[in-house]
């Protein structure tokens, strides 16, 4: 340890730095800085626009399923005769199992999606973060139906990312503390 550089510096050149607040010898230099000065508040705003564009597709492909639900009973109604000949085996289930079916991954689209939308929506004003891992984290749901499964799991595991560091987890707060003294809350 020299005089120019007063934290001393690790054996293993791979190993993460010191930082002031773990090396403090009777206080000379102070607390470290919290937050730490990164980039990850920043990116709140990026997640809030994506989470809600994966909220729109995913309420899309639920409204569609919940159409093809209604409409599959039309659609066996005009071939009566489908999946039945000689050799073909018992023939199609009950139409209204297939539609109780769809209506369930309809379901299954449809609430996560808008879950997404508003948790996009609340991030992008860096509220509710808790609520934001929580809509993403039921986001996975929609994997069953591979339907932009890709950018489910990508954006799914980006925001846990974001979302979990101290100085987001700051930013978050420091915004609550702020809309309770614009409220009158204190």
């Amino acid at each position: 340890m020299s005089q120019f550089n007063p934290t001393p510096k690790s054996e293993n050149p791979y190993a993460a730095p010191i930082s002031a607040q773990a090396y403090n010898p009777g206080g000379q230099y102070g607390p470290a800085p919290y937050p730490p000065h990164d980039s990850f508040p920043n990116q709140v705003p990026v997640i809030g626009i994506l989470m809600i564009v994966q909220g729109v597709l995913e309420l899309l492909l639920g409204l569609v399923m919940f159409g093809v639900a209604g409409y599959f009973p039309f659609l066996m109604a005009m071939n009566p005769g489908m999946g039945q000949g000689p050799g073909q085996g018992p023939g199609p289930p009950p139409v209204w199992i297939i539609s109780i079916v769809y209506v369930v991954f309809g379901l299954g689209m449809s609430i996560p999606g808008i879950l997404r939308i508003y948790a996009g929506y609340n991030v992008y004003r860096f509220r509710r973060r808790i609520f934001a891992i929580v809509a993403n984290c039921l986001g996975f749901v929609t994997l069953i139906t591979c339907y932009c499964a890709p950018t489910a799991i990508a954006l799914g595991v980006y925001s846990l990312i974001v979302l979990l560091q101290p100085s987001v987890v700051y930013a978050f707060a420091q915004n609550a503390a702020a809309q309770n003294t614009k409220s009158g809350l204190k």
